[in-house]
């Protein structure tokens, strides 16, 4: 039976009890409320038959011939009830707009107070007939108007996959024009580390514009490498042939990694630790167990960064506290739970950069590594959407059944991306990923209209 079945089922049923209640004699005083001078929908008694009643009832009839007649009482104006006006007015109302709550019941499952029920045994009466259908449907009242859209504090999960993080820069370059959305907390590995730091820090210094033109500016830098790293070139080429047959403890003995200079250029660590109103989560991976370690904003130095952004076959191991740490994304890519234990809004956004769909078959030995590790990095995520999903379902806390969980994800925005490759730090490449990430980013700022369109 579907749910408008059902309640009109038992708001017929109602009316009838109703009915039923209004007709008992004025010794059988059910918990009516008056509502003065209005017609009653019955005749009201009158002086004749109330005579005639007590006259023929031997417990009226007086003991003492003395005693005076008890004197005629004037009829009681008729009275409806506000439970029969409820009954038809839910009747007539159409049933749309309306949120739900579990009606209230004592424990016997009889309306509320004892002292209001009727003479009548309860397992007879018409209401309690009522009752299984009344305590399976939801308790109805108005629907309140639309929450403001976007939400006014948000959180973030920004995902890792090397360039494909310039999605990610676009998702937040758009997302920081919006003046009404407050950041609370963000996580992030490898590339989305990167990003949380860069974001974090250029709000400090020059607020929303400050933020948008630390990333950008980082992001060109990250290009100006593509000229003696492009994929077709003879170097690059080289390179990849030379990672394949040596470690990176081999062909880079000094350990040098233009991302250190990069990041010093850009984020000055201590202001960051110290002044930073949003909550840093990032991400690394343990490599003595493969445990995720999760580095916030007093632990926030360079080498956290470059642990969180650490792929062992191009770096060498970033040590932290005398532990070595690879890339955060073997083991959270980003990290989602952390986030939401942090996270003090129920609002959190997931900024998905590395391909989750591939229609291609890998088949060379680059295509097949790139694979795996795309496969790797996403498993993490979908493991965690699903422990919250459980979570939410089974109700495991009263903050996981209020989370909203968004998600934009580059293979929605962007065709072929699986075929991409995440060392390609061409500028065309780039722009590309953020003009991508910044439409994806408009979408989700639109999806819930038409709700209440807050403004900027």
């Amino acid at each position: 039976m579907s749910l408008m079945s059902r309640m009109n089922k038992a708001l017929a049923v109602l009316r009838s009890a109703v009915g039923a209640r209004s007709a008992r004699s004025p010794d059988q005083t059910g918990p009516r409320v008056a509502v003065a001078e209005e017609p009653s929908l019955e005749s009201a008694p009158t002086q004749e038959a109330e005579a005639k009643s007590q006259a023929e009832s031997p417990a009226q009839t007086p003991q003492n011939p003395a005693a005076p007649a008890p004197k005629t009482q004037p009829a009681a104006k008729p009275q409806h009830t506000r439970s029969a006006s409820l009954a038809d007015t839910l009747s007539n109302e159409p049933l749309v707009g309306l949120a739900a709550s579990e009606p209230q019941t004592t424990a016997e499952g009889a309306p509320a107070s004892a002292a209001e029920q009727p003479a009548t045994a309860p397992f007879e009466s018409p209401l309690w007939q009522a009752a299984p259908l009344l305590r399976n449907l939801p308790k109805l009242h108005l629907a309140r108007r639309p929450a403001p859209w976007p939400p006014e504090k948000l959180s973030l999960a920004l995902q890792g996959g090397g360039a494909f993080g310039a999605f990610a820069w676009g998702v937040l370059d758009r997302l920081l024009e919006e003046s009404g959305i407050e950041f609370d907390a963000v996580s992030g590995s490898s590339a989305g580390a990167v990003n949380a730091v860069l974001l974090a820090s250029g709000m400090i210094d020059g607020g929303r514009e400050g933020a948008r033109a630390r990333l950008s500016r980082f992001w060109r830098q990250v290009s100006q490498a593509a000229a003696l790293a492009s994929p077709s070139s003879p170097i690059s080429a080289g390179l990849e042939l030379i990672m394949r047959m040596m470690s990176p403890y081999q062909f880079n003995p000094f350990n040098v990694n233009p991302l250190r200079d990069a990041l010093a250029a850009e984020v000055d660590f201590p202001r960051l630790r110290e002044r930073s109103a949003i909550k840093l989560l990032l991400g690394a991976t343990r490599v003595r167990d493969g445990s995720l370690r999760i580095l916030t904003n007093p632990e926030l130095t360079v080498d956290a960064v470059l642990a969180s952004a650490c792929l062992p076959l191009l770096h060498h191991a970033i040590e932290l506290d005398g532990e070595p740490y690879w890339d955060g994304g073997y083991a959270a890519n980003p990290p989602l739970i952390p986030l939401v234990h942090a996270s003090e809004t129920s609002h959190i956004l997931i900024v998905q950069v590395t391909p989750n769909m591939s229609n291609r078959l890998p088949k060379t030995t680059s295509e097949i590594a790139a694979r795996i590790e795309q496969i790797q990095f996403n498993a993490t995520l979908n493991t965690e959407l699903e422990a919250l999903k459980y979570g939410k379902i089974i109700g495991a806390a009263d903050k996981l059944r209020r989370l909203r969980i968004g998600r934009i994800s580059a293979d929605d925005h962007f065709g072929g991306f699986a075929a991409e490759s995440a060392a390609n730090i061409r500028w065309d490449f780039l722009e590309r990923l953020h003009l991508g990430g910044r439409a994806a980013a408009e979408a989700w700022l639109n999806q819930n209209l038409p709700a209440m369109r807050r403004s900027a």
